[in-house]
C-alpha cells in the first residue's frame, strides 16, 4: 500500500512561507494552487493553507491513501 504523510501548516503570510520553504530550504513545489501549497520533504510531505484552523491548531496532519492500489492488493481495503 502506498501511504503519504501530510504535515499541514496554517499561515496567514503565504508569500512568505512560499519563498521559505521553496527558495531558501529548497524543497520542491509538487502542489502550487491558490490558498494551498504542498511541498515534497523527503520522508513526507508538508502542505501550506491559507488561513487558520477552526480548532485554534497551528497544524494538522492527513494520510492519503491510494484506494485503487489498496484495493487490488487487499480485498478487504477499509478504504471503498
Amino acid at each position: 500500500m502506498d501511504l503519504a504523510l501530510t504535515r499541514i501548516l496554517f499561515t496567514q503570510n503565504m508569500a512568505a512561507m512560499l519563498a521559505f520553504y521553496r527558495d531558501v530550504l529548497g524543497l520542491a513545489l509538487l502542489i502550487d494552487e491558490p490558498g494551498f501549497k504542498e511541498f515534497d520533504t523527503g520522508g513526507c510531505r508538508l502542505a501550506l493553507h491559507h488561513g487558520s484552523s477552526r480548532r485554534r491548531a497551528t497544524a494538522k496532519a492527513r494520510l492519503l491513501v491510494d484506494r485503487r492500489r489498496c484495493r487490488a492488493r487487499h480485498p478487504k481495503c477499509p478504504w471503498r
